[in-house]
């Protein structure tokens, strides 16, 4: 099965690593280099150094509901997207 993968945060790691793992083909991780934390500071997210650790393309974004996003992430013809504790909803639903 083609994955596109959404998340960032330390909650997102371990589902990113099961299916690292697995037989399905993760074709992208979009995710963010920074987020917020609760003092208003910035901190690099987990995820991407992840992702490139075990070889996985990472899709760098601040909003997943860009033109340029959603053409990207369409045009890899996934058969299944998975977001883990993401803040922000998906405004468009990615077709292939």
């Amino acid at each position: 099965m083609r994955i596109v993968y959404f998340g960032w945060d330390e909650f997102a790691v371990p589902s990113l690593m099961k299916l690292a793992n697995s037989d399905h083909e993760v074709v992208a991780v979009v995710t963010r280099l920074y987020q917020r934390m609760q003092n208003g500071l910035l901190s690099k997210t987990p995820v991407p150094a992840q992702a490139k650790k075990h070889g996985l393309p990472v899709l760098i974004y601040e909003n997943p509901n860009t033109p340029e996003l959603i053409e990207k992430v369409g045009d890899l013809k996934a058969d299944l997207g998975i977001i883990i504790g993401s803040e922000q909803d998906l405004l468009e639903p990615l077709r292939n």
